[in-house]
Protein backbone atom coordinates (compact mmCIF):
# COMPACT_ATOMS: atom_id res chain seq x y z
CA UNK A 1 0.00 0.00 0.00
CA UNK A 2 1.34 3.35 -0.57
CA UNK A 3 -0.34 6.79 1.42
CA UNK A 4 0.26 9.93 -0.18
CA UNK A 5 -0.08 13.07 2.02
CA UNK A 6 0.18 16.33 0.75
CA UNK A 7 0.00 19.73 2.67
CA UNK A 8 -2.12 22.91 1.23
CA UNK A 9 1.28 25.08 3.23
CA UNK A 10 3.19 24.27 -0.26
CA UNK A 11 0.25 26.00 -2.52
CA UNK A 12 -0.05 28.57 -0.12
CA UNK A 13 3.81 29.98 -0.43
CA UNK A 14 3.62 29.27 -4.03
CA UNK A 15 0.37 31.68 -3.62
CA UNK A 16 2.03 34.25 -1.50
CA UNK A 17 5.32 33.91 -3.48
CA UNK A 18 3.54 34.67 -6.94
CA UNK A 19 1.86 37.71 -5.32
CA UNK A 20 5.36 39.25 -4.23
CA UNK A 21 6.54 39.55 -7.84
CA UNK A 22 3.41 42.17 -8.43
CA UNK A 23 3.70 45.85 -8.29
CA UNK A 24 1.53 48.78 -9.22
CA UNK A 25 2.18 52.09 -9.78
CA UNK A 26 -0.02 55.60 -10.99
CA UNK A 27 1.56 58.73 -11.66
CA UNK A 28 -0.76 61.67 -12.42
CA UNK A 29 0.57 64.70 -13.49
CA UNK A 30 0.27 68.11 -14.67
CA UNK A 31 1.77 71.40 -15.39
CA UNK A 32 4.29 71.74 -12.56
CA UNK A 33 2.51 68.86 -10.07
CA UNK A 34 3.47 65.28 -9.74
CA UNK A 35 1.67 62.26 -7.68
CA UNK A 36 2.36 58.84 -7.59
CA UNK A 37 1.47 55.85 -5.99
CA UNK A 38 3.50 52.78 -6.01
CA UNK A 39 2.67 49.61 -4.15
CA UNK A 40 4.19 45.77 -3.70
CA UNK A 41 4.25 43.57 -1.42
CA UNK A 42 6.41 44.99 0.92
CA UNK A 43 6.31 48.81 0.98
CA UNK A 44 3.87 51.83 -0.43
CA UNK A 45 5.17 54.84 -1.52
CA UNK A 46 3.91 58.10 -1.94
CA UNK A 47 5.44 60.74 -3.93
CA UNK A 48 3.99 64.15 -4.24
CA UNK A 49 6.25 66.55 -6.50
CA UNK A 50 9.91 65.72 -4.40
CA UNK A 51 8.67 64.42 -1.41
CA UNK A 52 8.51 60.60 -1.06
CA UNK A 53 7.06 59.25 2.19
CA UNK A 54 7.61 55.28 2.14
CA UNK A 55 6.06 52.73 4.78
CA UNK A 56 5.23 49.47 5.32
CA UNK A 57 2.44 48.10 2.71
CA UNK A 58 -0.65 47.20 5.10
CA UNK A 59 -1.89 43.46 4.79
CA UNK A 60 -5.65 44.89 3.81
CA UNK A 61 -4.08 47.07 1.12
CA UNK A 62 -2.27 44.56 -0.07
CA UNK A 63 -5.06 42.12 -0.35
CA UNK A 64 -7.07 44.89 -2.07
CA UNK A 65 -4.35 45.58 -4.43
CA UNK A 66 -4.12 42.10 -5.72
CA UNK A 67 -7.74 41.61 -6.14
CA UNK A 68 -8.72 44.77 -7.99
CA UNK A 69 -5.60 43.91 -10.17
CA UNK A 70 -6.50 41.03 -10.95
CA UNK A 71 -9.76 41.52 -12.11
CA UNK A 72 -7.93 43.52 -15.10
CA UNK A 73 -6.72 41.99 -18.23
CA UNK A 74 -3.02 42.79 -17.99
CA UNK A 75 -1.88 41.79 -21.35
CA UNK A 76 -5.21 43.51 -22.75
CA UNK A 77 -4.22 46.84 -20.29
CA UNK A 78 -2.80 48.69 -23.25
CA UNK A 79 -6.00 48.40 -25.18
CA UNK A 80 -8.31 49.77 -22.89
CA UNK A 81 -10.91 52.41 -24.67
CA UNK A 82 -10.63 55.75 -22.98
CA UNK A 83 -13.26 58.07 -23.33
CA UNK A 84 -13.73 61.53 -25.43
CA UNK A 85 -14.92 62.68 -22.30
CA UNK A 86 -11.80 61.64 -19.90
CA UNK A 87 -8.49 62.82 -22.89
CA UNK A 88 -9.22 66.53 -22.06
CA UNK A 89 -5.66 66.68 -20.68
CA UNK A 90 -4.43 66.39 -24.46
CA UNK A 91 -6.34 70.05 -24.64
CA UNK A 92 -6.82 72.25 -21.32
CA UNK A 93 -3.96 70.92 -18.64
CA UNK A 94 -6.26 68.64 -16.96
CA UNK A 95 -4.09 66.36 -14.49
CA UNK A 96 -3.18 63.34 -16.84
CA UNK A 97 -2.71 59.64 -15.30
CA UNK A 98 -1.00 56.70 -16.07
CA UNK A 99 -1.02 53.74 -14.59
CA UNK A 100 1.11 50.50 -14.82
CA UNK A 101 1.10 47.26 -13.51
CA UNK A 102 4.72 44.74 -12.99
CA UNK A 103 3.59 41.22 -12.61
CA UNK A 104 6.44 38.64 -12.79
CA UNK A 105 8.91 40.70 -14.70
CA UNK A 106 6.61 41.95 -17.32
CA UNK A 107 5.01 45.42 -17.69
CA UNK A 108 1.86 46.09 -18.50
CA UNK A 109 0.14 49.65 -18.91
CA UNK A 110 -2.75 51.46 -19.74
CA UNK A 111 -3.32 54.39 -22.05
CA UNK A 112 -3.36 57.88 -20.57
CA UNK A 113 -6.82 59.41 -18.91
CA UNK A 114 -8.03 62.52 -17.09
CA UNK A 115 -7.73 62.26 -13.28
CA UNK A 116 -10.67 60.57 -11.65
CA UNK A 117 -12.42 59.44 -15.07
CA UNK A 118 -10.35 56.10 -15.69
CA UNK A 119 -11.90 53.93 -17.73
CA UNK A 120 -14.45 51.66 -16.24
CA UNK A 121 -12.34 48.32 -15.88
CA UNK A 122 -9.84 50.28 -13.87
CA UNK A 123 -11.74 52.88 -12.39
CA UNK A 124 -11.96 50.71 -8.79
CA UNK A 125 -8.15 50.50 -8.79
CA UNK A 126 -6.76 53.72 -9.78
CA UNK A 127 -9.11 54.98 -7.31
CA UNK A 128 -8.00 52.80 -4.50
CA UNK A 129 -4.52 53.70 -5.31
CA UNK A 130 -5.29 57.43 -5.71
CA UNK A 131 -7.03 56.85 -1.95
CA UNK A 132 -3.31 56.40 -0.69
CA UNK A 133 -2.14 59.31 -0.93
CA UNK A 134 -4.95 60.99 1.21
Amino acid sequence: MLFIITSCSTNNKLIENDSKTIEVTRIQSTRGNSESQIINFEKTYIIHNFDTIIRQTKREDWKKVKDLSRKVNLPKLEHIVVEKSAQRHQFDGAPIVNLSVKENEINYYSPSYDAGRAPEEIYELDMFLKSLSE
